[in-house]
């Protein structure tokens, strides 16, 4: 038991302390130099935009005047939206915007597979995938397409940020993430990408089978295929946090089992031998940090079960307060505990999911 402790306590400081420290110094020591294309240089190319949606009736005209009014102002942009089997006036309003072409799937087939029929019917050389509820910048298309002025480059990821709420356990989170990827990119390649705002080369984007996570699929195909992935932090993509621990938690759950399904598909991409800095990022970024999360559940449960034999009536208070959080998860707002309660138990909750086979095909947006 000591030992399976010590354990615990190892992976979880080596992925929130050490791989972070590790993976600055050698970033800085041995990463890319001057990878960053100025926003001086111009490089326009054709670009499509692609945004599956479903029933998103009240967001769809703010979202296409937003991904409209940030187009490039010279060479080719159009916007795909696809509808994956809407059941409200989501396709009738996008066919009433001239501008925007319209992919109306009949059937609900969930959103990786909507984006699949997206990329069929893209006409750009580049890309740009982003949801529904993100807000893009003016400029920030620019800087992100600047990047594919590199050759080496396959991918470019935008940044995570929350207006509000700064200073929450979430957004305290998301920062730490974004700081990885950031790094990442500069050593080897972002292990993955922000799906809510980001962008591929298109003959990357069409080996997207639609059977994984497609930002964190389309940055393992980059390497793959020769290429990189990296993230701009000048490409800022502003949405959200979830409201309730019911939402934060499917939400996180969905995400752990497309990445479980995801790395399983591309577990050569583990041989450190061929892809060097890119597999221990891998297997430090993603599956550590799955770990991490079941090794602090291990702790709580293991000193919970010794303070409950030492002190019965304060565990007693204790389960009594987590009885009432759990009752109210599903109307109170999202709060630190909520969010650290959600994360960890989402990890155990996802293995769950895709041992019995749920691989989250079709899902309810999150409420943000």
């Amino acid at each position: 038991m000591y030992q399976l402790n010590v354990l615990a306590v190892c992976v979880i400081i080596y992925s929130s302390f050490l791989y972070p420290l590790l993976l600055i110094f050698f970033a800085r020591n041995f990463g890319r130099k001057n990878q960053r294309a100025s926003v001086d240089d111009i490089y326009l190319p054709t670009v499509s935009h692609l945004v599956a949606v479903f029933n998103g009736e009240k967001s769809i005209n703010d979202k296409i005047e937003n991904v409209l009014s940030t187009a490039p102002l010279i060479g080719f942009h159009e916007l795909i939206i696809v509808t994956d089997g809407c059941t409200d006036n989501t396709a009738n309003i996008v066919a009433d915007h001239e501008h925007v072409k319209l992919i109306e799937l009949p059937h609900r087939v969930g959103k990786e597979t909507a984006l699949i029929e997206g990329i069929k019917k893209a006409s750009g050389e580049i890309i740009i995938f982003s949801d529904l509820g993100t807000r893009i910048l003016p400029g920030s298309v620019s800087a992100l397409l600047n990047n594919f002025s590199q050759k080496k480059i396959g991918v470019v990821s935008s940044v995570d940020f929350i207006p509000e709420d700064r200073y929450s356990l979430g957004a305290f989170f998301i920062r730490f993430e974004m700081m990885l990827r950031l790094y990442e990119s500069k050593l080897s390649s972002c292990v993955g990408v922000s799906g809510s705002y980001f962008a591929a080369r298109k003959h990357l984007c069409k080996k997207l089978t639609g059977h994984g996570c497609s930002d964190l699929d389309i940055a393992m195909i980059a390497v793959r295929s020769g290429y990189y992935a990296k993230t701009d932090y000048r490409v800022k993509g502003y949405y959200s946090l979830s409201d309730t621990f019911v939402d934060e938690f499917e939400r996180k759950k969905r995400t752990i089992v497309h990445g479980i399904s995801t790395v399983s598909m591309n577990r050569d991409l583990l041989i450190i031998a061929k892809h060097g800095w890119f597999s221990w990022q891998l297997f430090s970024h993603k599956i550590l940090r799955w770990f991490t999360a079941a090794s602090a559940v291990w702790l709580i449960i293991y000193f919970g079960t010794e303070a409950a034999m030492l002190a019965p009536s304060l565990t007693a208070t204790a389960m009594l307060a987590l009885g009432s959080f759990i009752r109210m998860r599903g109307k109170t707002k999202l709060s630190n505990i909520g969010f650290f309660l959600a994360s960890i138990t989402a990890v155990f909750s996802a293995i769950f999911a895709v041992v019995t086979g749920n691989r989250y095909r079709t899902w309810k947006p999150s409420n943000k």
